[in-house]
């Protein structure tokens, strides 16, 4: 399992504002936007997660993070 920190959300949101399109996360029933710290804070970990964006750059960045 791996912990989101402090550090790697930074990293994920700034790189979902590069995005003109919205970016959520989902993790079972849980979505949240990217674009906001406290939301990808609440999510706890990358396990289960999924990104949707029509932004297909950013998407496969911020999978890379998970990994």
């Amino acid at each position: 399992m791996k912990y989101i920190h402090a550090g790697v959300a930074s990293e994920l949101v700034d790189l979902a504002h590069k995005s003109k399109h919205e970016v959520f996360l989902h993790r079972g029933r849980i979505t949240v936007d990217a674009k906001s710290i406290l939301g990808v804070m609440s999510l706890g970990f990358f396990d289960g997660v999924s990104v949707e964006t029509e932004d297909h750059e950013i998407a496969k960045a911020i999978r890379e993070l998970f990994e």
